[in-house]
């Protein structure tokens, strides 16, 4: 199922990039297939979350933007084949979760970035690597899980790439070197590129992701501003009976029971006259924050629910 969402299209950044157009990706691995038909026109210099639930595909979406990988089917990234394109190679960075660095210290790494990365941005390595702690000299292999989080961070900010893909670039992070983060992805996020982030963390990157794509069933099914997006569902709380009547032709996501009281998570946006009605037949409604809707689109895609 395809949700609607209403975003602004155009292209403000005064840049030459025209944005990243998927247009039926699709990729398999044996013979589990992952992405089938991958559709979304992404004007450039927006901040673009990536969710869903794991193993949908998030990290190979990027991958395959960014010309990683090699597509069954499908274009990304204006309109071209990005597979192993040296175009497509010095204009994206894309850092992994389970990054493979080279051996030896941090400044090694930097000086590798440096030589691959068009827009390399020493200085700004080094003070993001500083608001961290991290001297040049620290062994990467030594680091901690968030450490080398953090250096994964520092290293796609540097790259000045026009198109950034962060991989849960907050893995492993406590919360003194998660806000340090986003207040430097906020500061990064200029206009002047495009920054697509893969989270399990969706609250604490609401404020700062401008547009969401939810990607479910091999799809992106939804696609929509931020603030928006929540309001594709809702909650409901009371007896069964009313708990349906109020929900009407809407699909659930997600019910549970709790004695003669079921709490249901529905797909849809909330009708002018659901309110009166949930009030007079004794039904709560509730709005849903971004990563309780897309918790519960996911459990839902996963048990077969949503159709």
């Amino acid at each position: 199922m395809n949700l609607s969402g209403t975003i602004d299209s155009s292209n403000d950044s005064g840049t030459n990039h025209s944005g990243i157009a998927l247009r039926g990706i699709a990729k398999s691995f044996a013979a589990k297939r992952v992405l089938v038909d991958v559709t979304a026109t992404l004007p450039f210099g927006r901040v673009y979350g990536l969710l869903g639930a794991n193993g949908v595909g998030k990290t190979t979406l990027m991958a395959l933007i960014a010309g990683h990988l090699r597509a069954d089917r499908g274009e990304a990234l204006d309109g071209g084949a990005a597979w192993n394109d040296g175009a497509t190679a010095r204009r994206t960075c894309l850092i992994r979760e389970d990054q493979v660095y080279p051996t030896g210290s941090i400044a090694k790494s930097l000086r590798v970035m440096g030589a691959v990365a068009d827009g390399w941005d020493e200085p700004i390595a080094e003070r993001l690597l500083s608001r961290f702690g991290l001297p040049l000299a620290a062994e990467v292999h030594k680091l901690s899980r968030g450490e080398r989080s953090a250096v994964n961070f520092c290293l796609a900010v540097a790259s000045g790439a026009p198109y950034t893909f962060l991989d849960e670039p907050t893995l492993g992070m406590d919360a003194s070197f998660r806000d340090v983060l986003y207040e430097e992805l906020i500061a990064a996020a200029d206009g002047s590129r495009t920054f697509m982030l893969s989270t399990h963390l969706v609250d604490e990157v609401t404020p700062i992701i401008e547009d969401v794509l939810l990607l479910a069933e091999g799809q992106i099914v939804l696609h929509a501003d931020a603030e928006q997006a929540a309001h594709e569902g809702f909650t409901l709380r009371g007896s069964e009976p009313a708990v349906r009547a109020i929900a009407g032709a809407r699909p659930f996501l997600t019910m549970s029971r709790l004695g003669a009281t079921v709490r249901a998570t529905v797909l849809g946006r909330v009708a002018h006259d659901d309110l009166t009605k949930a009030a007079d037949i004794g039904v709560v409604l509730e709005p849903l924050s971004l990563q309780d809707f897309v918790s519960a689109y996911g459990t839902a895609a996963r048990e077969g629910v949503v159709r």
